[in-house]
């Protein structure tokens, strides 16, 4: 076995194949979770639970890391599945290369919501929490000018937002934790001298700013400032890095971390040099990704499903009710 195949079964260990699942098993599992959901919500008898629950969009309401890879291997040539997006740092990943090139990447595959399906079982189970007395509130990464776009994919998936009895989400909001680095004009780049040079220092220039951002975990906190404005008393994220400040803060608000995805298995971060080096200069020199794991505990659960997250509720609940 090759030095390059060692590294790349030693990043996909104990991962399961998700990203691999045929549309017949997709189907299938999409249709046990609506049963599952649409059962629990006839038959829910509970006492209404006024607490709000807060929840991101992409990957938790919509399938976006997916429509992307599946873009990128339509527009670049490339045999990326689910399973290869290890990381939520993407230049970490196969298939992407330096930060410079996924910054080019991005701005050239678009806006790729209309073609983002959603995650199997979201809809009946937010018209669940609805129907539990929960108002819920998506508090999401995205720009504000993403605004008309994800309320209209809300609405062809039949959820409607705002205040009435019959809209399931209470409100969206968007934090805009990209628009710093936004998506530059990199230009292409050049095999000249300077070019190189350039290239060099670009990548540089995109690393350190990112790991600024990460260090300062302003994508969690600028989601927690939303929380405690609409008190939410619950958030759920498929993000790791974004959920540590809220858990860190004075009174940690109670977390589901959500999805069973390759990069919510361990932390991500941008602080070694291994974590700063490219899935390919990584495999040159034999090193693998740093691999901490996220412990739950703390007011932190694992929900894979949106059924485990109606599971997990519906025992909060339960407790809430008892005063536990």
């Amino acid at each position: 076995m090759t030095e390059e195949a060692k590294i790349r079964d030693t990043e996909k260990e104990d991962q399961d194949d998700n990203g691999n699942k045929g549309n017949e098993e997709v189907d299938d599992e999409l249709k046990r979770q609506t049963d599952f959901v649409e059962t629990f919500e006839a038959d829910y008898k509970g006492k209404k639970n006024g607490r709000v629950i807060a929840l991101d969009f992409d990957d938790v309401c919509a399938q976006n890391v997916l429509a992307l890879i599946t873009e990128h291997n339509v527009k670049f040539g490339t045999d990326l599945t689910l399973n290869d997006y290890q990381s939520y740092i993407i230049f970490q990943n196969r298939g992407w290369g330096p930060i410079a090139d996924v910054e080019r990447k991005l701005k050239k595959l678009g806006n790729l919501l209309p073609k983002t399906a959603p995650i199997p079982g979201f809809v009946p189970a937010l018209r669940a929490l609805h129907a539990m007395g929960h108002p819920l509130h998506i508090v999401t990464a995205r720009p504000e000018s993403d605004h008309a776009a994800v309320i209209e994919w809300l609405a062809q998936q039949g959820l409607t937002v705002g205040m009435g009895d019959d809209d399931v989400i209470a409100a969206a909001w968007f934090t805009d934790t990209y628009g710093d680095l936004g998506r530059p004009d990199l230009g292409e780049r050049r095999s000249t001298a300077s070019g190189v040079a350039r290239e060099q220092e670009l990548n540089e220039q995109l690393k350190e700013a990112l790991r600024t951002k990460t260090q300062q975990g302003k994508g969690g906190r600028n989601k927690l400032k939303v929380l405690r404005a609409i008190n939410a008393s619950l958030f759920i994220d498929d993000h790791h890095g974004n959920l540590e400040p809220i858990l860190e803060s004075d009174p940690a608000i109670p977390c589901l971390l959500f999805g069973p995805y390759a990069w919510n298995r361990s932390r991500s971060g941008v602080s070694t040099p291994a974590e700063l080096m490219t899935f390919q200069e990584r495999q040159v020199h034999g090193i693998p990704l740093p691999r901490e794991p996220i412990h739950v505990g703390d007011n932190l659960w694992r929900a894979e499903t949106w059924e485990d997250v109606i599971k997990w509720v519906r025992r909060w609940d339960e407790l809430d009710v008892v005063g536990i």
